[in-house]
């Protein structure tokens, strides 16, 4: 066990997570109104303890002693894995341990009062193969209690692991922190339980300040802003929320950049940021550079292309990279309620920092876009080149130019892990919904899930609408594709290179134009793929598989 400097690292880790912490906060009074947390001056006793169990990674869960595991939450960063059907050993409890999160930086588990906890750790290795490929360090309230975990060389793989430890907590949350070692951390179960009795009551966070835009930057889009909204940006501190004016116009010639900001919002209330110029070949609307939970809200970026969309000259490689935001090896960034159109580059692009080498730069983490809409551009619509760590959720992308999500690497070392598409709308798009060719080391690149999806088109080619091909010759692994209703003139599914993929629940249609064969999913190179329960209405075929795929099934699928 290694101890460190408790206060100085509290205090450090308080700074820095004030604003996550406003859920914590929020939690707390839930349960208080549900009765969890006792009044002032009141102590809890022993015998009538508080617990909690949140199955990480995964959906609320009954285990086989009938507790209630609560869905996953609390969670800072990382991304939830998919699940993978096999038994494990050492539990009755498959299910809690076949799925987890990974990549987080920590967790906080809101309790009812200062105390003294248990906290129990539940691991399953189900993604990686030998010892030595996944370690990792977990501490709790600023002490390191487990060092160097390898789950695989304590129990092997497909077994649960439990580690268990007292930790006495100051406030209204159980702090824990997560730090690689080799790979990322990851865990599939948590539980807290109170040991002792109350010392105190927790301490509310405060709001965090508000700082509205001054008046004298001009919200009509009569002239370019950008440089006014930038010194304005600079002033504004971390741990705060910058709010434009509702429903305003802003003018922008070059790109309004967040460089090295910390747990910063920008509340576009409404406003459009819209270019006036032809600018720059590199403009970026918005432009997030490093820094860690960073958030826009509420804002509609506007392009200068008047082509934008499946129109003859829609894109321009002199204006490629003109992207409506980008996002750059930012650690936690969240785009929430935007918007985007006629952009000449990618709705969104997430890679690294292109300030510093990117084979040595850390990649972009814990990016989530939600409730967005995307309309008419001349590239991409999501491009997410170095990530790990992607929810795209509630969203809509139409009118776009190529691929809609396009997950192609560009160098060896960039990363595309754990990516997650979740009941988005796909109106028209020229080739793929998602696309994942690219560069990029097969180890780095795969745990991608795509689920409860619409296509409502109308269709443009023969490309399939989910295509995976992994280029140098490895094998990437690890792709869930279910419950989603697809369009398709040809194939539904094409995976090449693959090990390890669920295609399962899809409704497609199918319309034969001309594209050749139909089939719900077409392997090559392809292994340990279930193809199961799927309806392929106009299919020619359910599975077509060459002679170097193994271990495919299919089930109950129909034509």
């Amino acid at each position: 066990m290694v101890t460190t400097n408790i206060p100085a690292r509290r205090a450090r880790r308080r700074r820095a997570t004030a604003a996550r912490r406003h859920t914590v906060l929020v939690l707390v009074l839930l349960l208080s109104a549900v009765g969890l947390v006792l009044p002032r001056g009141r102590s809890l006793a022993t015998d009538a303890a508080f617990s909690v169990r949140v199955s990480a990674g995964g959906n609320a869960y009954t285990d086989s002693a009938g507790r209630i595991w609560s869905a996953d939450t609390g969670f800072v960063g990382g991304a939830p894995s998919a699940p993978v059907p096999v038994p494990v050993a050492g539990t009755d409890d498959d299910d809690l341990y076949t799925k987890h999160r990974w990549a987080m930086s920590g967790y906080d588990v809101p309790v009812p009062c200062p105390a003294r906890y248990r906290v129990d750790l539940h691991f399953a290795e189900v993604y990686w193969y030998a010892p030595g490929q996944r370690v990792f360090n977990v501490s709790v309230e600023g002490t390191e209690r487990i060092s160097r975990l390898d789950v695989l060389a304590v129990v092997g793989r497909h077994a649960a692991l439990v580690r268990s430890f007292d930790a006495d907590v100051p406030d209204g949350a159980v702090s824990l922190e997560f730090t690689k070692v080799v790979e990322n951390p990851m865990v599939s179960g948590i539980e807290v339980s109170q040991v002792s009795r109350c010392t105190g009551v927790a301490t509310p966070i405060p709001p965090s300040p508000v700082y509205e835009v001054p008046s004298s930057i001009a919200a009509d889009c009569s002239r370019p802003v950008d440089a006014e909204i930038m010194d304005w940006l600079a002033r504004v501190p971390n741990h705060a929320v910058a709010r434009f004016a509702p429903g305003g116009c802003y003018g922008v010639d070059g790109s309004i950049v967040l460089a090295d900001r910390t747990n910063l919002t920008v509340d576009g209330n409404g406003a459009t940021f819209a270019a006036l110029t032809k600018g720059s070949s590199t403009r970026r609307n918005w432009r997030l550079q490093g820094g860690k939970s960073v958030t826009l809200r509420n804002m509609t970026a506007r392009g200068a292309n008047p082509t934008a969309g499946i129109v003859e000259g829609a894109y321009d490689p002199s204006y490629e990279f003109q992207h409506a935001y980008s996002i750059e090896g930012t650690q936690g960034a969240t785009l929430d309620g935007v918007g985007a159109h006629d952009v000449h580059g990618d709705f969104v692009a997430i890679h690294h920092d292109e300030r510093y080498d990117p084979t040595t730069t850390a990649p972009a983490r814990n990016v989530t876009i939600r409730n967005a809409r995307f309309e008419r551009n001349g590239r991409q619509g999501i491009s997410p080149t170095n990530v790990e760590g992607l929810l795209v959720e509630g969203s809509y992308l139409g009118e776009v130019n190529m691929n809609a999500v396009d997950i192609e690497p560009d160098f060896l070392e960039a990363r595309a892990t754990g990516i997650r598409l979740e009941n988005n709308t796909f109106g028209r798009i020229r080739f793929s919904v998602l696309a994942n060719a690219g560069g990029g080391a097969a180890v780095n690149v795969g745990e991608i899930t795509i689920t409860g999806n619409t296509m409502v088109g109308p269709l443009v080619s023969c490309r399939p609408p989910v295509f995976v091909e992994t280029p140098d010759g490895g094998l990437r692994a690890g792709y869930t594709i279910t419950g989603n209703r697809l369009l398709s003139f040809g194939d539904a599914v094409e995976l090449r290179g693959v090990a390890g993929a669920e295609v399962a629940g899809n409704t497609v249609t199918f319309t034969d134009a001309g594209c050749g064969t139909r089939a719900g999913v077409r392997l090559a190179n392809a292994h340990v793929v279930s193809v199961t329960g799927n309806a392929f209405s106009g299919a020619t075929e359910a599975v077509v598989n060459d002679h170097l795929s193994t271990a495919v099934t299919a089930s109950a699928n129909t034509l």
